[in-house]
């Protein structure tokens, strides 16, 4: 997503990921987990950039929804409250296969 919102030459991207996907040989994640916020860690960080990559994220994770679940999270809690919410939704998500049963 830097890349693209630094402005880099979007076909040398796309060719990147593509040479990095198929060193991956079809393997694929179980899930996706992205976290988002509701501004920048870094308070210096410029918001409109902020603003271009986060809706970059969210595009990227509604495109890859259609290979593995994403499971999106707003990093707004204390970490042990976000931890169990993961958790517990990669837990129902995954039921049968972190059991044994799927």
């Amino acid at each position: 997503m830097y890349g693209i919102i630094g402005g880099a030459n979007r076909s040398v991207l796309e060719h990147l990921i593509g040479a990095e996907r198929s060193q991956w040989n079809g393997v694929a994640p179980a899930a996706v987990i992205l976290l988002r916020r509701p501004g920048p860690i870094d308070r210096d960080h410029d918001p409109g950039n902020w603003l271009a990559l986060r809706h970059a994220y969210d595009e990227l994770a509604a495109r890859e929804r259609d290979r593995y679940p994403v499971l999106i999270v707003e990093n707004t809690r204390l970490p042990s409250d976000m931890q169990a919410d993961i958790v517990s939704q990669l837990l129902l998500l995954l039921g049968g296969w972190v059991t044994g049963q799927g």
